[in-house]
């Protein structure tokens, strides 16, 4: 637990998260260019940040993104118009896509003219997730089920598809926070980042989200850990 309120601290999560939990959500209806079809905006006040931390990937060929929980696809297109530029960059969207998103999710991908860049798969991301091949994305984003259960396997699930030097973001590290614990995401993340800690780098939180670079790949003792049993053991008498 120490070592938690100390990457807290050395971010200063505690104080940004009061401003962002009350600034972070862009709520209302706003005019839509012709033929997008969107009910809510939780995006645009995000771009600064977001651009921020993924402006690197911006043009470059090949990049690749990863979105947990699309909804419409506002998101989804955003990361496509100004971070996955390159005519050969994709952007992987896993969501169960209930059939009223659904419907406005493929509308937008298709008004976009971006299709050929999205790979869309329907389906739980604890199922999902598992089929993607490892250290291929250059940033995910979480932001599907909320429950600190489903986060906490989403952030685990994603860790080896993120390649070295890849970005994490976590949406509504403060969402909802007279919930009870396991039914919020800040308890995921916390635990996440802890038992991760020397395998990444904490960038900070705005707008109730959390950022984190991977600066570890895979390893035998990352994924062993340390030998448990001393050998040679003893016989059993």
């Amino acid at each position: 637990m120490n070592r938690i309120v100390s990457w807290l601290g050395q971010v200063g999560l505690a104080s940004l998260g009061l401003v962002s939990f009350v600034f972070g959500v862009s709520g209302g209806a706003s005019a839509e260019p012709d033929g997008y079809q969107y009910s809510v905006d939780w995006t645009n006040s995000r771009g600064e940040e977001w651009m921020k931390h993924l402006s690197r990937f911006r043009g470059k060929p090949g990049a690749q993104g990863l979105e947990v929980g699309c909804l419409e696809g506002r998101s989804t297109l955003w990361f496509v118009d100004n971070v996955l530029t390159h005519p050969t960059a994709k952007m992987t969207c896993v969501d169960i896509f209930e059939p009223q998103n659904e419907a406005r999710f493929d509308n937008n991908v298709r008004v976009s003219g971006h299709a050929e860049k999205i790979i869309k798969h329907k389906g739980y991301s604890q199922d999902v997730l598992r089929t993607l091949e490892y250290d291929t994305y250059d940033f995910v984003y979480i932001d599907g089920c909320h429950l600190a259960s489903c986060v906490l396997s989403d952030a685990v699930l994603v860790w080896d598809l993120l390649k070295p030097g890849a970005i994490l973001i976590f949406d509504d590290y403060f969402w909802r926070m007279h919930k009870p614990a396991n039914m919020r995401p800040k308890l995921a993340v916390d635990v996440f980042v802890e038992s991760f800690l020397e395998d990444l780098e904490v960038l900070g939180s705005v707008n109730k989200q959390l950022f984190l670079r991977k600066t570890k790949g895979r390893t035998k003792l990352r994924a062993t850990g340390d030998q448990v049993v001393e050998w040679p053991v003893r016989p059993v008498r």
